[in-house]
């Protein structure tokens, strides 16, 4: 059964920009988690319907936490090389994308690096940070 979804874009949300996770197939038929940053339509005139995605690879749970008890899964951005300042990004046709999950930032990971008010919005946008 098909429904419609409505995907979140906000270039500003508590100062940084937001916007939905997408689960997707991959050329191979696996399914890929990602941040979807950008929607295309259409480029030149010419209709090329496809998800730009940074994607994300699942990590370890961590002990005690009441988000993995309950089945929920821990994702870190996906680095092709340990060296990258960026993560992946992948064209995704609109056709592989399944559906919008709900991904939630690890705010107990951001306090322990920088502070119990750290917050996405005041924290610095370095290679290091999106590494950790």
């Amino acid at each position: 059964m098909s429904v419609l979804l409505t995907a979140c874009a906000s270039a500003s949300f508590l100062g940084q920009p937001l916007h939905d996770c997408t689960l997707c197939t991959d050329g191979f038929g696996r399914r890929q988690l990602g941040w979807t940053p950008l929607v295309v339509r259409m480029l030149c005139g010419v209709i090329d319907d496809f998800d730009v995605v940074r994607r994300l690879r699942e990590v370890p749970f961590v002990l005690n936490c009441c988000l993995s008890r309950s089945g929920c899964k821990r994702v870190a951005w996906d680095f092709a090389v340990p060296t990258s300042e960026w993560p992946v990004l992948v064209l995704v046709p609109l056709v592989d994308v399944l559906r919008i999950e709900n991904v939630v930032p690890d705010f107990l990971d951001l306090g322990d690096r920088h502070g119990l008010h750290a917050i996405l919005s005041n924290v610095s946008d370095t290679a290091a940070d999106r590494h950790a």
